[in-house]
This record gives C-alpha cells, sequence and structure tokens, in this order.
C-alpha cells in the first residue's frame, strides 16, 4: 500500500539520508545536485544545463558523466535499473511535458523505494497570459495535473481550454463564466487580453498555486482521465473552475488602485 504526503520542494533534503542512492527523472536542464544517477533526454553537457538544485547544501554533484544516462524514458522500455535499485527518485517539472507520464510513474515506482514528484498547479495551467495571451498557462505543456493524498491524475490538456474565456480563471467579463455551452457573448472574448494585462498590472498569482508537489513511500495513485467527447472535456473544465470559485487567493494584489507597489 502506498504512502503519499503532500509537500514542498524546499523540503527535499529532509527526505534523504547520507547513503541513499538517489535518482533524479529530467533533471536535464537543472540536475538535482545529490542524485547520483540522472535519467534525461538529453545529454549532460547540453547547453541549457543550469546550476544544480541544492548546490549549496551539496557542493559537488553526485553524478558523473558515467552515471548520466540519456534515455527516451517514455519509450516503454523499462529503464536500466533494477527493481528497486534507488532509496529516492526525484521528478520536478517534467511529468506535464512527456508524452506518456503514467508509464514514467509506473518505472519510478519500480525502480525506487520513495521519492518527491513536482508539478504546475492546475490553477496556473488555467489562467491565460500566464506565459502568452492567446495560451492558459504554458504553451509546451501537454498535461493538466492534478494531486491528490492518493497521488496524481494527469487529463490532457484540450485547445478547447485556450479557446473560450468561461474556461479561464482571470477578471474581466464574467456573464458567460457559468455557461457549459457556447454563449453569444463569445464574440467579447477578444476583448480579453485588456483585461487581463489590466489585472496583471495590478495584481498576480499567489505563488502557492505555482506549482504542487508530493512525497511517497512505495507507491501512489497514478492515471490518466480519459476525456474525447467534446462535451465531457468542457463539462471538467467547468467543474473545475467551479471549485476554483471557493478560492478567494487565487490573486495577491501587488499594487493599489492608484498603481503604488505594495511589498508581498
Amino acid at each position: 500500500m502506498g504512502n503519499v504526503q503532500i509537500g514542498r520542494f524546499e523540503e527535499v533534503p529532509s527526505h534523504i539520508r547520507a547513503d541513499d542512492i538517489v535518482l533524479d527523472v529530467g533533471g536535464g536542464c537543472k540536475p538535482f545536485s545529490r542524485a547520483n544517477y540522472v535519467l534525461d533526454f538529453l545529454p549532460r553537457d547540453n547547453k541549457q544545463q543550469g546550476e544544480p538544485y541544492f548546490k549549496d547544501i551539496w557542493p559537488t554533484p553526485r553524478f558523473s558523466k558515467e552515471t548520466w544516462v540519456q534515455w527516451d524514458f517514455c519509450s516503454h522500455q523499462a529503464w536500466p535499473f533494477t527493481d528497486k535499485q534507488f532509496d529516492f527518485v526525484l521528478c520536478k517539472q517534467t511529468l506535464e511535458d512527456i508524452r506518456d507520464p503514467v508509464w514514467v510513474c509506473q518505472e519510478m515506482m519500480r525502480v525506487a523505494k520513495s521519492g518527491f514528484i513536482e508539478v504546475p498547479h492546475r490553477i496556473i495551467e488555467s489562467i491565460p497570459g500566464i506565459e502568452r495571451s492567446r495560451y492558459c498557462g504554458y504553451s509546451h505543456h501537454h498535461w493538466m495535473c492534478e494531486v491528490s493524498d492518493r497521488g496524481i491524475e494527469f487529463i490532457f490538456k484540450h485547445a478547447q481550454l485556450h479557446g473560450y474565456s468561461r474556461f479561464h480563471l482571470s477578471t474581466g467579463l464574467s456573464w458567460n463564466r457559468g455557461a457549459r455551452d457556447h454563449h453569444w457573448s463569445e464574440v467579447l472574448d477578444v476583448l480579453e487580453p485588456v483585461f487581463l494585462v489590466i489585472n496583471r498590472w495590478f495584481r498576480t498569482v499567489n505563488p502557492k498555486y505555482a506549482a504542487i508537489g508530493f512525497f511517497w513511500k512505495n507507491s501512489f495513485h497514478c492515471r490518466e482521465r480519459v476525456l474525447i467527447e467534446k462535451g465531457d472535456v468542457e463539462g471538467d473544465l467547468m467543474e473545475f473552475k467551479e471549485k476554483c470559485r471557493q478560492l478567494a487567493d487565487i490573486w495577491v494584489r501587488k499594487r493599489t488602485w492608484y498603481g503604488k507597489r505594495i511589498r508581498v
């Protein structure tokens, strides 16, 4: 039986013992300094790579050229590690990008005894203008992720999310926000970028909704929520939005109404 606990990336060092063997999955652009092995699509000497995480705690990275494994970890070929070879596995901001996150989760459970997973919060993926005004969240992400005390579910990020304001977690036009079906007022969606600019001048997304993570031991629940019919997709988007209506802290004010900057 699995053991799942919601947690933060900053807590990772406290979950790793001195003699643990650690794997970093997807750390090609910014590896985990404590990792003994890194598994990634990218080679170790790629030009995009930044400073390793937690270099202040572990100044010298544990991984080496020999333990950096360049691998297509979605290929449905078993990873080149034995069962429970690792004491701890880290997977940070990776699952939302790849083509088969469920397979990767299953392999992590096979090769490791415990670990930590972090993904973007579904709230941040439902807000337009985070990266570009035409998209919700980050345009290169394939999946929206929902984390619970059981594990993680993946929902394909359908184009409908970007296309209509009634699915967006934003301010501005609101009379069609509760409508599951198309509404005549969608012709006014062209005005939404104006409201986004004004909103982002005065407010910013609460940092607590940027990402969400969890620690696990032995195993955790993972699955894709398969939505095919257009009505099911849009119904799911509206259901999530209704849940978010109960949250009063999605936005944090950063300026007064007359433009003075507020210390957050």
